[in-house]
Order: C-alpha cells, then structure tokens, then sequence
C-alpha cells in the first residue's frame, strides 16, 4: 500500500520549494558577485558556470520579483 505524500502549498503558482530554492540561488549568486567584486565572468568562473548561464539566472531571478543588483 502506498503512502500519501503531502505537496507543498502552491502561493502565486509557486511551490514552497521553488521560493526555497529561489531564495538560495540568489544568496549564492550576491555572495558570489560580492566576493569578485561584481565581474559577471569571474563569478560565473568561480560557480562553474558560463557567463550566459549567470546572466540567463539572474534575469530569472529578476523576473520573479528577486532584487539581484549588479555593483
């Protein structure tokens, strides 16, 4: 017999998970680009990244009401 799994509660067609893992993408990401002192290629170098990835996640996070301020 399985059991029921309890999904998280949707708020703005958002899980709980997804404003979670929002939350620590953009943690990680600031800290990054704090530490290099806002160079897009090094802190996409630094995350194993490619610079287009970087850009294409911080306009996600932009798009979904984030504040993501580039020095």
């Amino acid at each position: 017999m399985s059991q029921l799994v309890r999904v998280p509660a949707f708020i703005d067609g958002r899980s709980e998970f997804a404003r979670r893992r929002d939350q620590a993408e953009r943690e990680i990401l600031l800290s990054a680009l704090r530490e290099s002192r806002g160079t897009q290629v090094t802190v996409a170098d630094h995350l194993g990244i490619s610079p287009r990835t970087l850009r294409y996640r911080i306009a996600r996070l932009r798009s979904i009401g984030l504040a993501v301020e580039l020095p």
